[in-house]
């Protein structure tokens, strides 16, 4: 890679009432902004992108005939631009002057590295980190994913106090930046999610592969959330339950998924009586129906699963710093641990270059 990477920024867009033009300008007015923007507009016959083309009319605009989804709108759109490195921002996503340079530096630190991400804040309270970017993203031993900055349902306030930059197991694709030649390595996104982990399997393929992911809290995001699905649809939650199935299926090693698939599905089915008991019974149907059809689409997952288990280059030994190796929901609800700094989580050197070699494989 050339001593100064270009950059394409990558927006998918479908929301009726995006923010998409604030997203635009933000990175337009980035101290390094990137040297392409592009949209891939999934609701084109409301006019909306029309006009921020308006306003920048060198963002290039590609409309699709119906709604392909975010993982499929992000792979458009590395297909259709040529840059070193890929920027996959929300439309509700504004980013700091200075968070396309914070992170392209990190590639050049570390020749290994394939995703990293901002630190990601509410915006519409900026002393609190947002629910689904936070400060870099983790797994648990049953496949349940959490933040620094937030753990179930429990968002904390930003003091500081997960400002160093640090490997972690998954970046958010709320401002996700990737190395090009790592994705012609580990391939695109997978389509069959849809929405929602689609990045968390992106990553966790990396890490497979040899390469790292990265938190760079030094550079800082603003994301509204919730911006396609609310946070309280049903639609959501039947998502995120599906889309964990194929994520487990597809990149655990043989030995820990046969522990992990029957006590994950006892969690699950413990959650669709606590949605019930809470008095929410569209997300415990919603719960159900996303087991059924992970059970549907098991052939397909299987085959995604030989293909990514025949390149496998590390064992989830190799990621023991990364994957929190105790069940989160039950310390979570009951040892009321709340915070990431109350989990034991050892500090990851994994992505310290020129040491890696020893602990990745």
């Amino acid at each position: 890679m050339s001593q100064c990477p270009s950059v394409c920024a990558i927006v998918v867009r479908y929301a009726s009432d995006s923010p998409l033009e604030a997203c635009v300008a933000s990175l337009k007015q980035s101290s390094v902004p990137p040297d392409e923007v592009c949209i891939i507009d999934n609701r084109p016959s409301d006019g909306l992108v029309a006009r921020v083309k308006q306003r920048f009319p060198d963002v290039a605009v590609y409309p699709q005939e119906h709604n392909i989804g975010f993982a499929a709108g992000c792979n458009e759109g590395v297909r259709r631009t040529k840059s070193d490195l890929i920027f996959i921002v929300n439309d509700d996503t504004n980013v700091d002057a200075d968070c396309v340079r914070r992170l392209v530096a990190a590639f050049q630190r570390y020749p290994r590295l394939g995703a990293c991400q901002p630190k990601i804040l509410s915006a519409q309270d900026p002393s609190c980190f947002e629910y689904a970017g936070s400060s870099g993203g983790f797994l648990d031993m049953f496949g349940v994913p959490f933040l620094r900055g937030r753990i179930i349902d429990t968002v904390e306030k930003d003091r500081g106090q997960y400002d160093e930059e640090r490997e972690v197991f998954w970046a958010s694709g709320a401002a996700l930046m990737l190395r090009r030649s790592v994705l012609d390595v580990v391939g695109l996104f997978d389509e069959a999610f849809f929405a929602h982990q689609e990045e968390i399997d992106l990553c966790w393929r990396m890490h497979i592969m040899g390469f790292s992911v990265r938190a760079v809290p030094q550079a800082i995001a603003y994301h509204i959330g919730g911006g396609t699905l609310p946070y309280s649809s049903p639609l959501k939650t039947f998502y995120n339950y599906r889309n964990s199935w194929r994520l487990m299926v597809k990149n655990f090693c043989l030995w820990p998924l046969v522990i992990v698939l029957p006590s994950r599905l006892l969690l699950d089915l413990g959650t669709i009586f606590y949605f019930f008991a809470k008095g929410r019974p569209r997300h415990a149907f919603a719960l159900a129906k996303a087991l059924i059809c992970a059970l549907a689409s098991l052939r397909s997952t299987l085959r995604a699963r030989a293909r990514v288990q025949s390149v496998r280059k590390m064992s989830e030994s190799g990621l023991h710093d990364l994957i929190y190796r105790r069940p989160l929901l039950i310390d979570y609800f009951f040892w009321r641990k709340r915070t990431f700094s109350q989990l034991h989580f050892p500090q990851s050197d994994l992505l310290i270059e020129g040491t890696s070699g020893k602990n990745r494989h």
